[in-house]
């Protein structure tokens, strides 16, 4: 199942999950691409083998599967809306901030 940040999360920061959403939304229906992965709790990313700083953690990850052919054109999309995208070889991994600010500011998960 496919989770979306918590309600205080987006509380807490509309704009932000508001621009996350209204960047990859039309880039992921461009490409037919499908999410398989955007908010984890401390206990699931640690389930799935996740970093312990996964920007999941926070909703600020996403996972698309992207068809093959379509793969490069979409993540230098991602990339072009100043966001980071990683081709993990079955899906792309998106970061809406940079490496490193969920360890900066404390919120890496004791769990994995």
């Amino acid at each position: 199942m496919i989770r979306p940040p918590p309600p205080e999360f987006v509380a807490a920061a509309p704009a932000f999950y508001r621009g996350l959403v209204a960047i990859l939304n039309p880039l992921i229906v461009a490409v037919d691409g499908s999410v398989t992965s955007w908010y984890r709790d401390p206990f699931d990313n640690a389930r799935v083998g996740g970093n312990r700083c996964s920007q999941h953690l926070i909703g600020a990850g996403v996972d698309v599967v992207v068809p093959d052919d379509r793969v490069d054109v979409f993540v230098e999309a991602v990339r072009r809306a100043g966001l980071t995208a990683l081709d993990e070889g079955d899906h792309v991994h998106i970061q809406a901030l940079p490496a490193g600010t969920l360890d900066r500011f404390g919120l890496c998960s004791t769990f994995v």
